[in-house]
């Protein structure tokens, strides 16, 4: 139905994105390694499968791939870095986690692009705050607060691994510590008086401090998510070494690829019983395999750039995936990386011509 446009628009947007790419580096890059990586950014099949879905990733991978196009370009005229700004406030708008990207963009500016510092600079953080500007006029004529940090920002962390690391920790189950800490909420909206669209029925029959907050008023609603966050890094201070060995089991499970993600949603009811299955335990194997061999290449394309000592190509793709890794490695989930996964392009495309020029040397 409708949809179809939407469909239609994300992959239209996502290889004018590419073409864009193209057409900005094409004098920059060694001809075959930026085909190869322009072929890896079409047709590697976790990054292609995302483009005939409903999940957010394609439009957020062309916007990245936009930033990275105008960021490699040479002799950028002044309003080149307030479009900068601007499209890393739209990608924030796409995805929270987006929001700080400013800083490795400043970084890398301030270190390879002196010569315009005090006025590249001011355009780039302007044209970043010109749209968290919009976003937090609109939230304040909504709800009264001016804000544009989102709840996920504040509570997930908390849903994801305060209830798995607390759960395992005081040995009882997900649903337990749901209303362990739904009681806490309702206590803590009682005392601090907010008014919540629930009769005494209703609220005895709710579990979980999500259940609660979705009855605050949006303005209520921004507090109570601070109150959530505060509790997230009581309980992370206090069980430091059991949160630490969860993040550090997320951040080696992340990395793995997973090019049927979208298969899985196409043929299973959720991804809860999917994961149950024998279906994605039999393809464990496979996705492994896989890896290892993207990484096995994107190795000797790391060492490709510092041994032509391509230190601005190095330092932006390494700071850039660094910085998206470090915002999601503790979830687990694996989609989360794929924002970082797009910045190894660079590093499969030259270590694959790497590799085929020693084999055409060696034969």
């Amino acid at each position: 139905g409708n949809h179809f446009f939407y469909l239609l628009f994300q992959n239209l947007f996502y290889f004018f994105s590419i073409a864009f790419l193209y057409s900005k580096v094409s004098k920059i890059f060694d001809k075959k390694v930026l085909l190869f990586s322009i072929l890896f950014l079409c047709f590697e099949p976790t990054i292609f499968q995302y483009h005939s879905s409903f999940w957010s990733e394609s439009i957020f991978f062309s916007f990245q791939i936009l930033i990275l196009a105008l960021m490699f370009m040479k002799n950028k005229s002044f309003y080149i870095y307030l479009i900068i700004g601007l499209l890393i406030g739209i990608l924030s708008l796409q995805r929270q986690l987006a929001i700080f990207y400013i800083i490795p963009v400043l970084i890398y500016t301030f270190i390879f692009d002196k010569k315009k510092l005090f006025i590249n600079f001011p355009l780039i953080i302007f044209g970043f705050f010109i749209i968290q500007i919009f976003l937090g006029l609109n939230n304040y004529s909504r709800s009264g607060k001016f804000y544009i940090m989102t709840a996920d920002t504040k509570v997930e962390m908390h849903r994801n691994i305060v209830l798995k690391v607390m759960s395992k920790k005081l040995n009882i189950s997900h649903k337990e510590f749901h209303e362990l800490e739904g009681k806490a909420s309702l206590d803590w909206i009682i005392k601090n008086n907010m008014e919540i669209n629930l009769d005494d029925d209703e609220l005895k029959k709710s579990i979980g401090f999500m259940n609660y907050r979705n009855q605050l008023s949006e303005s209520d609603k921004v507090t109570f998510d601070g109150f959530i966050r505060k509790r997230t890094f009581k309980y992370v201070f206090q069980n430091p070494i059991d949160f630490f060995k969860f993040a550090f089991n997320s951040a080696i499970h992340v990395p793995l690829l997973n090019p049927f993600h979208i298969y899985s949603e196409h043929n299973f009811k959720s991804g809860e019983i999917y994961y149950l299955t024998n279906r994605h335990d039999e393809l464990i194997p496979i996705r492994i395999i896989y890896s290892l061999l993207i990484y096995f290449f994107v190795m000797f394309g790391f060492i490709y750039f510092l041994k032509k000592k391509d230190y601005k190509t190095l330092f932006y793709l390494t700071i850039s995936f660094l910085y998206f890794y470090a915002t999601i490695f503790w979830n687990g989930n694996t989609r989360y990386f794929l924002p970082s996964y797009i910045y190894l392009s660079f590093f499969f495309g030259a270590g694959l011509n790497y590799i085929t020029s020693k084999i055409r040397n060696r034969f």
